[in-house]
């Protein structure tokens, strides 16, 4: 949602009057997921990959009930959430059911124990290495069994010490004009 995930698109909400395009909605239901999982990274992420470049934007009404409003980059679906007695109700419009795919991706996540992702540095770049439900289980995958020794190594070649010289790497030497 806003902030994009990705790094190369900048997170622009939409522009406009947004009341405009909720005026007509298609349906209206309660949620059977908090919109509000979408401020936490990772349901946000999912709702990126369920709806990419949808946006998320807040408002209030006048007399002050919160609104959330979900857009797709071509204005034309969207969600609007409005709390009610600490439930959501979203009402959607347009070509495509928005909150419907997210909906969907976010009950399957927390269906699965609202797993995490774990990811290990490869040198260049963090690639997916697995899921683990909590902590202790991340640390199991990320870290197994301490008991296990590593396989020794034969020690290498001696490090050799710095030549003589003045390099610019090098502290100069604070006696004598004499430099080389």
């Amino acid at each position: 949602m806003t902030p994009s995930t990705r790094q190369s698109e900048p997170a622009r909400p939409p522009a406009g009057d947004l009341s405009a395009p909720t005026a007509y909605a298609d349906s209206e239901r309660e949620t059977k997921a908090s919109p509000t999982l979408l401020d936490d990274w990772m349901p946000a992420f999912l709702a990126q990959l369920a709806a990419p470049g949808a946006h998320l934007v807040r408002a209030a009404r006048s007399d002050g009930t919160p609104l959330l409003h979900l857009f797709a980059p071509d204005r034309e679906p969207f969600a609007e959430f409005i709390a009610r007695d600490g439930r959501w109700t979203v009402r959607q419009g347009g070509p495509v059911p928005l909150w419907d795919r997210i909906e969907e991706a976010l009950v399957a996540w927390e269906a699965a124990g609202n797993p995490r992702p774990i990811q290990r540095w490869n040198g260049y770049a963090w690639e997916a290495h697995g899921f683990a439900a909590n902590l202790a289980e991340a640390k199991r995958i990320q870290y197994p069994d301490s008991k296990i020794e590593p396989p020794a190594q034969e020690p290498g070649p001696a490090p050799r010490p710095l030549g003589p010289g003045i390099g610019r790497h090098r502290k100069p030497q604070a006696s004598g004009p004499e430099r080389r």
